[in-house]
């Protein structure tokens, strides 16, 4: 990561970068926000990694 990159990095506004995940009430991630696209939704694989089938 440069510099640069870093005036961009953790914390979540207009111009920043931030992945979210989402925990039910038992700890279990849910939700996946990375890159701005949705990558899981209700546990559920949305999208895949770049080298996953």
């Amino acid at each position: 990561m440069c510099i640069r990159d870093r005036r961009t990095k953790g914390r979540i506004d207009i111009g920043f970068d931030a992945d979210l995940c989402f925990l039910d009430s038992e700890l279990q991630l849910t939700h996946v926000i990375a890159r701005g696209k949705l990558a899981l939704k209700d546990k559920e694989v949305i999208k895949k990694g770049r080298y996953e089938e």
